[in-house]
C-alpha cells in the first residue's frame, strides 16, 4: 500500500509511521526536496529513524540541500520523521511517498 506523505509539511512537526502488520518495512521514497543548502545542515533538515522515536542508535540518516535524497527503508515496521527548520529561509520544503513493504518471516 502506498500513500503519499509530507504536503508542506510544517516546521516541528515529527511524524510516525507505523504499519500495522509487523511483518511489513517502511519505505520512504521522497519525490521533492528543496530545504536550506548549507551544510552541515544545521538550520533545516530531515531525520529519518528505524523505530518509533529519537534514537541516535537508530538514526538510518540526516537529509537536507535541494538534491533528492535516495529511497530509505527501515528494518522494522515503525519510521520515525522528524523535520527541524531554524531559519525562515529553508527553502519551500519537501514531499515524500512511504510504502509498505511485506518481508520474509521464518
Amino acid at each position: 500500500m502506498t500513500y503519499d506523505l509530507f504536503s508542506k509539511m510544517i516546521k516541528g512537526i515529527d511524524i510516525i509511521i507505523i504499519s500495522l502488520l509487523l511483518f511489513q518495512v517502511v519505505k520512504l521514497r521522497f519525490t521533492n526536496f528543496d530545504l536550506e543548502d548549507v551544510y552541515p545542515c544545521w538550520y533545516a533538515y530531515v531525520d529519518v529513524y528505524d523505530g518509533s522515536h529519537v534514537n541516535n542508535e537508530e538514526l538510518i540518516s540526516k537529509y537536507c540541500g535541494r538534491q533528492l535524497p535516495e529511497v530509505t527503508h527501515t528494518t522494522t515496521h515503525e519510521m520515525y520523521v522528524q523535520y527541524i527548520s531554524l531559519s525562515q529561509g529553508a527553502g519551500s520544503g519537501f514531499d515524500g511517498v512511504v510504502e509498505f513493504i511485506q518481508v520474509n518471516c521464518r
